[in-house]
């Protein structure tokens, strides 16, 4: 009996030490606002920097991020990245790769259970407005991750397509000729990421927080 004790607190302390952290969620910051002495005065509506990260689990250690950062009074300048980051031991770099004629746009992410501290280099490569960096200390917030407040920013900009066939499979190419288990039923709403001749590549938040990314033909949609 005592042997067999002795193999499941061995086995379980193994797990505690492989098991990888889920940094998923919703992160954030405000900063007070910096007057350096112009005439015009902030107003009491008014921001100092702020930003947020939303952060969510695609498959093992590869998330999805979307990033908002925001300079804050007077100027309100805006930085905005999203992406697939590899999160390893509670590090990840993301790499503008559209930039890469410029200086290269690196995005830094040191992760712990409660708070992602963001580095950033290359700003001027990043696509943010003028001396807007996403540099910050990002605390998690108790808000909970779902479909619409994720997308909620895309509204305007992002197409909706609706399941128009009784089962439609979610894959791995644009040529949709690798099938993931995963599929979705008639009525069904989706976001539309991009679009080719025949696929569309789509994202969607699950009820029970599960990430669901992929291809679907455009012939199963509406």
């Amino acid at each position: 009996m005592k042997q067999i004790i002795i193999i499941l607190l061995i086995l379980s302390q193994s797990f505690v030490l492989t098991a990888q952290t889920n940094y998923s969620g919703i992160y954030g910051f405000q900063d007070e606002v910096y007057d350096p002495g112009f005439d015009i005065k902030p107003g009491k509506e008014d921001g100092g920097r702020f930003g947020e990260l939303i952060l969510i689990q695609a498959k093992d250690d590869l998330y999805k991020f979307w990033l908002e950062t925001n300079r804050g009074w007077p100027s309100y300048n805006m930085g905005y990245a999203s992406g697939f980051v590899r999160i390893v031991n509670g590090r990840g770099l993301y790499i503008v790769k559209e930039y890469m004629d410029e200086d290269t746009c690196k995005i830094f992410f040191r992760c712990s259970k409660d708070r992602v501290e963001i580095d950033n280099t290359g700003i001027n490569a990043c696509g943010f407005g003028a001396n807007v960096t996403a540099e910050g200390y990002y605390d998690r917030k108790p808000k909970k991750l779902t479909d619409a407040y994720v997308f909620a920013s895309g509204e305007g900009e992002l197409k909706t397509s609706q399941v128009s066939t009784n089962m439609a499979y979610v894959y791995e190419d644009s040529l949709c000729t690798i099938p993931k288990k995963q599929y979705f039923i008639q009525g069904d709403k989706l976001h539309v990421i991009e679009e080719l001749s025949k696929s569309y590549y789509i994202e969607f938040i699950s009820k029970n927080g599960k990430f669901v990314y992929g291809w679907m033909r455009k012939n199963e949609l509406k």
